[in-house]
């Protein structure tokens, strides 16, 4: 929920603008039926702070229903409108009460009507298109703090997920495991081989990216998956059940590595037990990555900064977090899928 942190430009801006309103427009006091300069800057400030206050109310209204970076236009709009609406209201009301009053003194004419609502209208325009300014130079600074903090992210899950490929222990078991293939099924080294490549190929393409659809981010993880398999075998199983028109829709790259990887860490793996990962969809909009649940007898130390990481970029996104549920029998982490459309009216996707 937006709030107006704007409580010193109304303590100093009211005032202020009243005065300037007084200087400006205060005729000889003989015509003001005997109100001093005083009495009328008072009267000033009242109106002003009336005008100012349903105003204000018009302003934190628009900007909570047209929160995005992309709805600058229309909340502008609406805003302008609103406040030349209720100003020209609350003038109009004003000025018919002077009139059937003789507040001043005199009888009001049209010009007098329209004078005092288009000089009203003006100044709220104006105040209103400094709250605005302010407003849209603040949110310019957070979107483009939050790009570089994004950017910052995915290159640090990049690297990370880049260093733990190309670790020594990595390399070592994958070349011992290629070694052993080759010497027992050439065909089915080659296929390690050309996963392995594509895993590769895959972290180096994309590394820039913000986000990545399902489809191309399942096809990398079916690659992975592969190098995985081949070495612990029917011990490590991967089930999908992915709804179609659920592949195009979009997720951080390497979102589903992570989750991977953080399952086959953190459980027993043996032929007797084999530990089963699930990618499923809910016909919500929603990836549930689950696992059967097998702790280590020794436990793995964890940072959780695979968890913290996806947590980090969905924030950055301005999406819905993800979630994580945890029972006797499994572990599942729901990651929310962005539509296309979603993405470009986010405050990132500009």
């Amino acid at each position: 929920m937006e709030k107006l942190n704007d409580r010193w430009y109304r303590i100093i801006g009211i005032p202020v603008v009243s005065l300037i309103i007084n200087i400006i427009f205060y005729y000889d006091m003989n015509e003001r039926h005997g109100f001093s300069f005083l009495q009328d800057y008072l009267y000033t400030v009242a109106t002003a702070y009336l005008i100012w206050e349903v105003n204000r109310r018009i302003i934190l209204y628009t900007r909570n229903t047209y929160r995005l970076y992309t709805q600058s236009k229309q909340r502008i709009i609406r805003t302008t409108v609103g406040v030349v609406l209720s100003t020209a209201g609350i003038m109009t009301l004003l000025s018919l009460f002077y009139d059937l009053t003789n507040w001043w003194g005199y009888k009001y004419t049209a010009k007098n009507y329209f004078f005092n609502i288009f000089s009203a209208v003006t100044y709220a325009v104006i105040v209103c298109g400094i709250y605005e300014a302010i407003y849209y130079f603040r949110r310019w600074r957070t979107v483009e703090l939050q790009a570089e903090m994004l950017k910052k992210e995915n290159l640090q899950s990049q690297l990370d997920s880049l260093k733990q490929q190309v670790s020594p222990h990595f390399l070592f078991n994958s070349l011992n495991t290629l070694s052993s293939l080759i010497r027992k099924d050439v065909d089915r080294a080659e296929l390690f081989l050309d996963e392995l490549s594509k895993v590769y190929r895959y972290l180096l393409r994309n590394n820039e990216g913000e986000l990545i659809d399902l489809s191309t981010e399942l096809q990398f993880i079916q690659s992975f998956f592969h190098l995985m398999k081949t070495r612990y075998g029917q011990a490590l199983q991967m089930e999908l059940h992915i709804e179609e028109d659920c592949k195009t829709r979009l997720l951080p790259p390497l979102t589903l590595q992570l989750l991977v990887e953080n399952a086959i860490k953190h459980n027993r793996i043996d032929k007797l037990h084999p530990l089963v990962i699930t990618l499923e969809t809910d016909g919500h909009g929603r990836l549930h990555v689950k696992n059967n649940l097998q702790r280590k007898i020794i436990s793995v130390p964890s940072n959780k900064i695979g968890l913290s990481n996806i947590a980090s970029k969905y924030k950055l996104l301005g999406q819905p977090g993800i979630g994580i549920r945890e029972t006797q029998r499994d572990f599942t982490v729901t990651i929310p899928l962005l539509k296309t459309y979603e993405y470009e009216n986010t405050d990132r996707g500009r």
